[in-house]
């Protein structure tokens, strides 16, 4: 069978604010003081929290998606997060990505990432890595936001890869720096020798606060 030439790699995610990215691009910063070499970094202009991924879809697939969630971002109120720890998956030993945490309105976070994520799977597409592994072991909270900072090469050895993972555990976490997350974003993301590269391929807002004095 040949692969389809119109398709696109996918993901549903929400943004993060200028300031919190500067607070993140500082961290990285420190990160790199100790270990210089070795980090593929994520494009500080892309940073992101990603709610859903969904690997390679047609590009046709892209309007569907944007209809399914406009009614889930429609039910959900702006709230807000801020910057937390530093930290690693799957562990300091052997961190094959290193990520910011995330703090703040948690339960509006997982309430809308459970809506996006049944909607996109009522379309037909698969349930993520994490939902299947939560009903598997009966995991109550599969969803573990963060934003992706970097991923240690393969070619790293054990020693390496554990000296990065002391460098992370070392540097300070970035300044609790808040913003109103207020749009869930379908993204494409295309692989390159120097990067993933992300592109905004349609946005839905969620429900706007009422104005002061009303409600």
């Amino acid at each position: 069978m040949t692969p389809r030439t119109d398709s696109i790699r996918v993901f549903v995610a929400v943004g993060i604010s200028a300031e919190a990215r500067e607070q993140l691009i500082g961290a990285v910063e420190r990160i790199r003081q100790d270990i210089p070499q070795g980090i593929q970094w994520a494009n500080p202009d892309g940073m992101h929290l990603t709610l859903k991924f969904l690997g390679n879809i047609p590009s046709s697939g892209i309007g569907p998606l944007l209809d399914c969630l406009g009614p889930v971002a429609a039910g959900h109120s702006h709230f807000p997060l801020y910057l937390a720890s530093l930290g690693m998956f799957p562990n300091r030993r052997k961190p094959r990505v290193l990520w910011a945490g995330v703090d703040g309105d948690l339960d509006a976070l997982d309430r809308l990432q459970q809506a996006s994520e049944n909607a996109i799977n009522a379309l037909g597409y698969p349930p993520s890595g994490a939902a299947q592994r939560s009903r598997r072991y009966g995991i109550e909270r599969p969803f573990r936001p963060h934003i992706t900072l970097g991923r240690p090469r393969r070619s790293m050895s054990d020693a390496q890869l554990a000296r990065i993972g002391a460098a992370v555990s070392g540097t300070p976490a970035p300044a609790p720096v808040g913003w109103q997350v207020e749009s869930v974003d379908v993204m494409q993301s295309e692989l390159h020798p120097s990067g993933a590269r992300y592109t905004v391929l349609g946005s839905v807002l969620l429900k706007s606060p009422p104005p002061a004095g009303e409600g």
